[in-house]
């Protein structure tokens, strides 16, 4: 069989769950100290709480060489590889003996330093709009104070009044409230609160974080020990300090999305990311006021146009996940966007940055991407068992392999060290399926035996859930961690993850119902918001889903749930508006907002006639821009 045979089976085939393998003839290095989440280390050493002590790596695996094998320095590049002295077959990973079944963990991707976001200062979030009480220059603990902002270390207020907080020390501060000289000249519910004998001003939101969160200081080990839904509090909460001022300007045409909004967000710098976006569908909404429901559609049809037309990404069925075509280097090799080329690397760091800035903004994608990508956006190492819930089809092939099961013998499978992957062909550049080998010289013509089995099971296991994408790979988690640092992602296990950038995608009606609003006259007890609940309950799931889409731009809703819509645009909200035409001031169907999560509905005069208008509402509503705001 050639290369990559065992597709069929890999589909088809059962096996059982591993067994703790723990590798033989081993000696074992002195253990070296492991190495934290780039600007993990950095941030706890700033923070005034214990950093918790880093647990040593696992100790090195060092093997006997299996009979027959010598070890080689390439005399040009002083490589190590070893070759057998009777086959003479090279390979540049070291042998193993064949009753060695251990197989090395996938390493993490680890973020460099210049590419992660900027971590938020722990106690006030980088002294954006923030001031501080210090004594005058020359004057003692008792003297009159001065107020620094922050943000540039200027003095703050300098001609209050006589007998204003700029007069007061420390002490007389203590437990009183912020003047209203000060409410009114900062945004938002601000609060004074002293520490290690400074006094800070802090916004009531801040406050209560820090009284919550301040015994945790930045030590992402124990936070990731509370409940999900605290981490997920703690998180979004230091995301909030890290909001930039102005706006993130993404001009489009709709018939070209993808083109115009690379070009867009592929030109800000870091910082740009993390201010808010306002999105313009050029000739369309150039003079209306967005409030998130034009960026909502935007973000829709671009993640419809990514994980569909753009060639980035493949659907596996199986799994019901995306992953990243490793065909796109080909496929987007002649890229071209407001002239300039792009490849596809680029691209994938424009498609990282767009979901880092989904997860930044609280918004939802309803895309389940593959579970090995959410695993290396977490720096988490893959081990073979990981490979189960990854990929539960090749985890069968690989797992019955390394066990030496009889229905996975080698002489059955009658596999080499190699794979089939589509490559163009030199002369009419058409892909085609071609044997690539996979960790060993001349791997195609390599047969896997029991005795180099195990070695088999390691490079399928390499290749196909990093080596064959991994410079694709590498792009998308520096495009992602560019918005969202993943120190602030390690409290999170990668279903959870999921969870956050996925959102909710079960549809409870009965907590859709509790949390919703109502304006405009209605009520609960009022007729038509009795009957539009009673046709809901009438409508199919995926019309459940449509709907939603329709009031709320989204297919899901918060991980808390319906009632987590009302942190983001305001709950779902029923109006009521006069039945009637446009020419009498009234509607015949109903219309959604999206920036508010407000659906207008008209006041029908019975059930039938609102459930035969609610549904024509939610298919046109999928189809066309035209009854939405």
């Amino acid at each position: 069989m050639g290369c990559g045979g065992s597709k069929e089976i890999i589909e088809d085939r059962q096996g059982k769950p591993p067994q703790s393998a723990k590798p033989p003839h081993a000696v074992q290095a002195t253990p070296q100290p492991a190495q934290g989440h780039a600007g993990v280390q950095n941030a706890q050493s700033q923070s005034p709480n214990p950093v918790q002590q880093q647990q040593p790596a696992p100790a090195e695996q060092v093997y006997e060489l299996p009979e027959g094998w010598k070890e080689r320095q390439d005399r040009r590049t002083g490589a190590t590889y070893w070759v057998h002295t009777e086959t003479k077959e090279r390979t540049t990973r070291r042998p193993r003996h064949i009753t060695d079944v251990y197989i090395k963990p996938i390493e993490p991707v680890v973020c460099p330093a210049s590419v992660g976001a900027e971590l938020p200062n722990h106690l006030i979030g980088r002294g954006r709009k923030c001031v501080k009480a210090v004594p005058s220059l020359g004057s003692k603990q008792d003297a009159p104070f001065e107020w620094i902002d922050l943000k540039n270390l200027e003095p703050i207020f300098p001609d209050w009044p006589d007998g204003s907080i700029n007069n007061r020390t420390i002490d007389e501060l203590n437990g009183m409230e912020i003047e209203t000289t000060v409410k009114d000249s900062l945004d938002g519910v601000w609060r004074y609160m002293v520490s290690d004998g400074k006094a800070w001003f802090i916004s009531q939101t801040d406050y209560e974080m820090n009284e919550k969160f301040d015994r945790y200081g930045f030590n992402t080990e124990l936070i990731s020990k509370l409940d999900f839904q605290t981490r997920v509090e703690w998180f979004r909460h230091q995301l909030g300090r890290s909001v930039q001022p102005g706006h993130l300007d993404v001009a489009v045409h709709r018939e070209n999305i993808f083109q115009d909004s690379v070009v867009c967000i592929s030109a800000q710098d870091k910082s740009r990311l993390l201010s808010s976006v306002k999105v313009v569908f050029e000739g369309e909404t150039k003079l209306l006021n967005d409030a998130s429901g034009i960026k909502k559609s935007w973000m829709d049809m671009l993640s419809k146009y990514i994980f569909g037309e753009s060639g980035l990404f493949e659907y596996d069925e199986e799994n019901e996940e995306y992953k990243i075509d490793r065909t796109a280097r080909y496929k987007l090799s002649n890229f071209e966007a407001g002239g300039k080329k792009y490849n596809h690397l680029e691209l994938l760091t424009f498609v990282g940055r767009l979901l880092g800035k989904v997860l930044f903004d609280g918004e939802r994608l309803p895309l389940h991407l593959s579970q090995s990508i959410y695993k290396a956006l977490l720096q988490q190492e893959t081990q073979l068992e990981d490979v189960r819930d990854l990929d539960p089809g090749l985890f069968k092939v690989l797992n019955g392999v390394r066990n030496g099961e009889q229905e996975y013998h080698p002489d059955y499978l009658c596999e080499v060290f190699g794979a089939l992957e589509m490559v163009p062909n030199r002369e009419t550049g058409e892909l085609e399926l071609t044997d690539v080998e996979i960790g060993r010289i001349g791997g195609c013509k390599i047969d896997m035996t029991m005795e180099n089995r195990v070695d088999w099971v390691e490079y399928k296991f390499h290749w196909a859930l990093r080596g064959r994408i991994k410079d694709e790979l590498d792009k998308l988690l520096y495009g992602f961690w560019s918005v969202v640092n993943p120190a602030l992602l390690s409290i999170f296990s990668a279903p959870e993850l999921q969870m956050l950038l996925c959102g909710n995608m079960e549809l409870d009606l009965d907590d859709w119902q509790a949390s919703s609003s109502y304006e405009g006259g209605f009520s609960p007890d009022h007729q038509v918001v009795q009957w539009f609940w009673e046709v809901m309950a009438e409508l199919e799931p995926h019309e459940h889903v449509k709907l939603l889409q329709f009031v709320t731009g989204s297919q899901t809703v918060p991980l808390e749930g319906f009632r987590g819509l009302a942190n983001r645009s305001g709950p779902f909200t029923l109006k009521r508006v006069k039945h009637g035409t446009k020419a009498t001031g009234g509607s015949s169907m109903p219309i959604g907002h999206t920036c508010t999560n407000t659906m207008d509905l008209p006041d029908y005069p019975d059930k039938q006639t609102l459930g035969k208008m609610l549904k024509v509402t939610i298919e046109l509503g999928m189809q066309s821009q035209f009854i939405m705001e």
